[in-house]
């Protein structure tokens, strides 16, 4: 899947038009559970306003706060899910 198709799906799971199961939102990101699953808890942790960061490679230093929201957002999530001890973080791009 392209990153243009992953955005445009992205973009409506966020605005809510696709359903998910989210597990965590704020008002800058949103968590929910990946619908097909690489592990027995697999939680994707996207951006609500892209602002040009479709993948890591993207970032800029403009994305700096937003990249550290991500990170801390995935220690909350793991919590939240017993995984305090042990998670992996991965993004493809």
């Amino acid at each position: 899947m392209t990153q243009t198709v992953k955005g445009l799906k992205f973009d409506k799971i966020i605005k809510k038009e696709i359903p998910s199961a989210v597990v965590y939102e704020d008002d800058q990101v949103l968590a929910f559970r990946d619908i097909a699953p690489q592990a027995p808890i697999h939680i994707l942790i996207i951006p609500k306003v892209r602002d040009g960061l479709t993948g890591i490679s993207k970032a800029e230093e403009r994305h700096f706060e937003i990249l550290g929201r991500l990170l801390y957002t995935a220690k909350v999530v793991a919590k939240q899910e017993g995984l305090e001890d042990g998670y992996r973080l991965f993004h493809p791009g």
